[in-house]
């Protein structure tokens, strides 16, 4: 009976291969086996590893472990490209990674404010609007009633030709802003409705002054890039720290401008400082600040990255 206890132990041992072992080694209880440490969850398995595994594994293994290794571009290249298109393509989320991803692969800070600020630039030129839209809003929003545009219109405010030189929508919006509050007061004595504008509204009407403007000649005015470092002095010398935080992101008092700027074109800005700017005015006197005026390109310098 013991050998083929012996035996039994024996064979079992060969067929799992373990070694022989005599019974009495058997018996004896097995050195602990140290487990190997876990490997840390990549950026892609934590966000959708448990939800999307294998887009989780072709994000890993064939976006970076393989478009991104090839020889045709350096990662530093790589990593500016894309950081590009995702400023120009609005993905907030994904940009936070792939900035530090940048700054992994050598980019520096200098290079990146570059990069965000030309963007910036571009989107600074917006869609062009439809002039037939542009003239009916001028129309339906009474616009006219105050404006006149190539010698036609009301003679309240001024002439609005001198805004058909700008390629960019950014002016007309400083100027709306500027006078905004004046407007909105002369509006509410003569009993006319304070227009309110959305989406591309403003780009039709910016359309319509370029088509119907008598000023001649006409050259094409375009602005510089927006500079950063000024916009930051800006941002703090005009008040806007007070409402919207130093870093733009928003307080109890005031909405996340870095998120506006990011998501909606110029023109789209334009309409929504146009329709808040009797509000924040108001605010701001019952505070006692003094509304913020801008000049020249300051606007565009506000609105760019810093």
């Amino acid at each position: 009976m013991k050998m083929f206890a012996a035996s039994c132990l024996t064979a079992g041992a060969m067929l799992f291969g373990e070694g022989l072992s005599t019974p009495a080694q058997a018996q004896s209880p097995a050195p602990a086996v140290t487990a190997p440490a876990a490997a840390q969850p990549t950026r892609a398995q934590q966000l959708m590893g448990d939800i999307a595994p294998k887009l989780a594994d072709l994000t890993e293994n064939v976006l970076f472990g393989d478009v991104w290794a090839r020889a045709g571009l350096s990662q530093r290249d790589r990593s500016l490209v894309t950081v590009s298109a995702l400023i120009a393509m609005n993905r907030p989320e994904q940009l936070r990674s792939h900035l530090a991803r940048a700054r992994d692969n050598g980019v520096t800070e200098q290079e990146l404010v570059d990069v965000i600020s030309y963007i910036y630039y571009v989107k600074l030129f917006d869609e062009p609007g439809d002039p037939g839209l542009g003239e009916r809003w001028f129309r339906d929003k009474r616009c006219v009633d105050c404006h006149r545009v190539g010698g036609a219109g009301g003679r309240v405010g001024p002439p609005l030709d001198r805004y058909a030189r700008y390629v960019a929508p950014i002016v007309l919006a400083e100027g709306m802003w500027n006078h905004g509050p004046a407007m909105q007061a002369t509006q509410h004595s003569r009993g006319v409705p304070t227009p309110t504008f959305v989406g591309r509204e403003m780009a039709d009407i910016q359309a319509y002054i370029r088509r119907a403007s008598s000023e001649a000649p006409r050259r094409a005015v375009f602005l510089q890039p927006p500079h950063p470092e000024r916009g930051r002095q800006l941002f703090g010398s005009k008040g806007c720290v007070r409402c919207h935080g130093g870093s733009g992101r928003g307080t109890a008092d005031g909405p996340d401008l870095r998120a506006a700027t990011l998501r909606m074109r110029v023109s789209e800005i334009a309409g929504v400082l146009w329709n808040h700017s009797f509000e924040m005015s108001e605010r701001m006197r019952e505070r006692g600040f003094a509304f913020p005026r801008f000049s020249g390109t300051e606007m565009a310098d506000v609105k760019g990255p810093h």
